[in-house]
């Protein structure tokens, strides 16, 4: 048999290093993403070859090269915001502007667990929303709906649950709608990390993938969030300990690879849209978009659909006619910018008209029902922190 040197570490050790499963470590080692050799069934890790790996890999997983966050030590988080503009300061990975599509106070938590290599989200909506940005640099994203009944996540012509998630790789754009009372858990993993845990086939599904159905292991994952979350919540040290830490991390890892596994030994991918919601999301990109005036016909026209169809697509996954999602883009265009706006260098008026509102007083009427002030109110506040 074998004897490992001093210079040699063991699969335990490499293991206990980066955090991640044996059987995770092997399949590195096999793709020769990790300094390895094979006598027979025993694997020998060179101990200044792989210092160095760790060394070289340690947050360098961006695609341009720059450096991540991705070694920050565990950490738990939690935000509530009841303002649109106090959720857009927030500083953090995300860099996304949110609409408001129900009536009232908008209301947010966001709950997180940052890890070494990747960051567990919470989220639970307490309003109708539209969200448009950027996914994070750094950073591959996936998430599934806790309660599908209770409120869901509309992405790219999907509707997300607990095994169908939403995805999406680094720097891309990104457009989604959650219902009232929506909840969810994102997942945020490095892409090297990933690679580590599932294999370069993953990695490269991620990089093209919008949606991937995770059967089962994707319940699991959504289900192992919530109670990982939950656990450090009402126990703040826990973090502290370096060893649960990493079984925290490790457990959360041994899921996704099953999630992965579920897709390359079932075929699973989800990548067939619904044609009612893929139509809602061409016509929202649409408005988004067009340089000129939009109207209902245009945005049917942009969706390849009906007026009819787009009106019966768009009761289905955001509640209302394409006509009224149109008056709250412009509501929310007109907010943003009033909190935006210096007190004395602009005026509701000036604002209300640049956003299509002639009538002011209807203007102020449909915004404060819909938010719960008057445009007079809004502009100029300094954004509420806390």
């Amino acid at each position: 048999m074998p004897v490992s040197s001093r210079d040699d570490l063991s699969l335990q050790d490499v293991s206990g290093l980066l955090g991640l499963p044996g059987i995770q470590v092997v399949r590195l080692a096999r793709e020769g993403g990790i300094p390895a050799e094979r006598e027979g069934e025993i694997w020998r890790f060179p101990r200044q070859a792989v210092q160095q790996w760790i060394a070289g890999n340690r947050g360098h997983t961006r695609a341009d090269g720059q450096p991540v966050d991705s070694d920050a030590p565990p950490a738990f988080n939690i935000v509530d915001s009841e303002d649109l503009d106090h959720y857009r300061a927030q500083p953090g990975n995300w860099n996304v502007q949110v609409n408001q599509l129900s009536k009232g106070s908008f209301r947010s938590c966001i709950r997180s667990l940052s890890l070494p290599g990747m960051v567990v989200y919470d989220n639970r909506w307490g309003c109708a929303s539209l969200v448009r940005g950027q996914s994070p640099e750094g950073w591959l994203m996936m998430g599934g709906v806790v309660a599908p009944e209770q409120g869901t996540l509309h992405w790219c012509g999907h509707r997300a649950d607990r095994q169908l998630f939403a995805c999406t790789s680094e720097r891309k754009a990104i457009s989604f709608s959650v219902e009232d009372k929506a909840h969810d858990v994102v997942l945020l993993i490095a892409p090297e990390l990933l690679r580590q845990t599932a294999g370069s086939e993953a990695l490269d599904l991620m990089r093209h993938a919008q949606h991937l159905d995770f059967g089962v292991a994707g319940a699991k994952l959504v289900d192992l969030s919530l109670s990982l979350v939950k656990q450090c919540e009402s126990h703040a040290l826990l973090l502290q300990q370096p060893a649960i830490a990493s079984r925290v991390r490790s457990a959360l890892l041994r899921v996704v690879e099953e999630c992965f596994s579920a897709i390359f030994t079932h075929g699973h991918s989800g990548d067939s849209p619904d044609s009612r919601e893929l139509a809602v999301h061409k016509a929202v990109e649409h408005v988004w978009q067009a340089s000129g005036p939009v109207s209902a016909w245009s945005m049917a026209q942009a969706a390849g659909v009906s007026q009819k169809t787009l009106e019966l697509a768009f009761r289905q996954a955001l509640g209302m006619t394409p006509g009224k999602y149109l008056m709250l883009t412009r509501l929310n265009g007109a907010h943003h910018e009033l909190a935006d706006a210096i007190r004395g260098q602009h005026t509701v008026t000036e604002v209300a008209l640049r956003w299509g509102f002639s009538h002011i007083g209807r203007f102020s009427g449909a915004y404060r029902q819909l938010f719960g002030e008057l445009p007079s109110q809004t502009l100029g506040q300094p954004c509420p922190r806390g």
